[in-house]
């Protein structure tokens, strides 16, 4: 009976002969590849070790399967590969994140030699509805509202992005960490030796916790971090105290108006804003009580901000880059496996990191050294 390291060395043999034979030319792109049975035959394997060393080729691209017809060679020819859809909450041509995921999802599914199409969710709907669809092996859903039917026949794999109330573990997910977000803007704080860092969030905390979740896990992470380093945290969050919608000005608005305490507060120093539209809230709220820069806190966002005339000032603040390709690669990368039988089981929530990207707001009283021209 073979030992457990002899068969593991046959499996990487049979692995690396596969390899050469399909980059060497002894098995051509798109011819059949040899009978499972064969394979097992000659490498003095199992058909079960066999089968699992060419599924693992499968999932790398390597090889193909065809349904009814077999296992075959490279990758399938454009008319026979697989078609992955994603779906967009809107157009993205306006939107940079946008482009960025699905400049990430288009790459990873021509890498593994499929085919990808995107629409935005309207433009979905109406194509299922006048049967204008194509077969499809996967879609991505990127909108985090959802609330439009999208129907997805059964069999045909799905990936979401954002994290839903609902857990029913039959549905894969794509989030960014933002936990550990959390977690590493405050890490970073109080590297810079400040104490009282204040939370700015953008949830809720009456309404449903499903508002505004990742607004939510951010805060958990800072509020880990402070109480973990054995630092109080009572008093030092900050919320809006009504739902967020564009009829009472959005997200900055509210921030401006959850963050009126905060900015006439001489204790806080350091302050985590929940994103982008946080932090430029509660500049808003600086300049209305015409806070002296000098007294202005050091702030940590998330998003990458561009500037311009009206919140030139928050260029120069430390942020948490929201990788966005990534998202569309790890989204590709789970349709893909899902597809080709290669990952099985309940849904998984696939968590990607975030990156702290220092900037001038990394030094003590940052603002008395960027003047406002300098940072337009």
């Amino acid at each position: 009976m073979a030992t457990r390291s002899e068969t593991q060395r046959k499996k990487a043999e049979l692995r690396q002969w596969l390899l050469q034979a399909c980059r060497g030319g002894h098995l051509s792109a798109g011819q059949v590849m040899p009978p499972i049975r064969q394979l097992a035959a000659e490498h003095g394997l199992s058909l079960t070790l066999t089968s699992e060393v060419v599924k693992e080729l499968v999932s790398e691209g390597v090889l193909y399967t065809q349904a009814g017809a077999g296992t075959f060679v490279g990758r399938p020819t454009s008319s026979q590969a697989p078609l992955f859809l994603m779906v967009l909450p809107h157009s993205p041509d306006a939107a940079t994140h946008l482009m960025s995921a699905l400049s990430g999802f288009e790459e990873r599914i021509a890498q593994l030699g499929a085919n990808s199409i995107s629409l935005d969710r309207p433009a979905a709907i109406e194509w299922q509805a006048q049967g204008k669809m194509p077969p499809l092996a996967g879609v991505f859903e990127l909108s985090e509202y959802r609330s439009d039917p999208l129907t997805i026949p059964h069999g045909v794999a799905r990936v979401v992005f954002g994290d839903e109330a609902e857990h029913d573990g039959t549905v894969d997910r794509v989030l960014f960490d933002d936990f550990d977000g959390g977690c590493q803007a405050t890490r970073h704080l109080l590297r810079q030796g400040h104490h009282n860092i204040a939370f700015l969030g953008l949830h809720n905390l009456d309404l449903s916790p499903d508002t505004f979740r990742w607004s939510s896990n951010r805060e958990r992470g800072w509020r880990a971090i402070l109480e973990a380093e054995g630092h109080l945290t009572t008093d030092l969050a900050y919320h809006p105290d009504f739902r967020i919608d564009e009829t009472n000005g959005g997200q900055s608005a509210a921030a401006a108006l959850a963050s009126r305490e905060l900015v006439q507060r001489t204790d806080i120093t350091a302050v985590v804003a929940a994103n982008k539209n946080a932090a430029q809230g509660m500049f808003d709220a600086l300049r209305s009580y015409e806070v002296e820069i000098s007294r202005w806190p050091v702030v940590v966002c998330f998003d990458s901000i561009r500037a311009d005339d009206r919140y030139s000032e928050v260029q120069v603040v430390t942020a948490l880059r929201l990788p966005w390709d990534t998202i569309g690669r790890e989204a590709a990368d789970l349709l893909w496996a899902r597809s080709r039988g290669s990952e099985r089981g309940p849904g998984q929530r696939r968590l990607v990191q975030m990156r702290l990207i220092p900037r001038l707001s990394c030094r003590r009283n940052w603002a008395l050294h960027a003047s406002i021209d300098a940072m337009s």
